[in-house]
């Protein structure tokens, strides 16, 4: 999240999007809300430290995109469980001011 900060902080007119996921352990239910929470946590420690928060917008999907082949019932390793837990950040908006002469 430094990193993103770090862009953030850079570019004063670009917004992103945190997107929080799950691996598939716990009920559906439960993933969902741990993305949310995921998704909130990032937002807040962003916003922390000195982000506005209208340049960031989340969205949480639980265990419904996951980036390995484990879903329910598939025995996976810890490591292909650990790339399902994951927040992705996406830039959705970026305005280039124009530089002053």
């Amino acid at each position: 999240m430094d990193k993103v900060l770090a862009v953030l902080q850079e570019y004063p007119a670009m917004r992103v999007g945190l997107s929080s996921h799950t691996d598939s352990r716990d009920t559906y239910d439960y993933n969902v809300k741990l993305s949310q929470r995921r998704s909130n946590s990032a937002r807040q420690y962003l916003i922390d430290r000195g982000i506005a928060p209208d340049r960031l917008e989340i969205f949480w999907f639980g265990e419904t995109t996951l980036v390995t082949p484990c879903p329910d019932g598939v025995n996976c390793s810890e490591p292909d469980h650990q790339l399902n837990r994951r927040t992705e950040v996406a830039i959705l908006e970026y305005i280039n001011p124009p530089k002053n002469p």
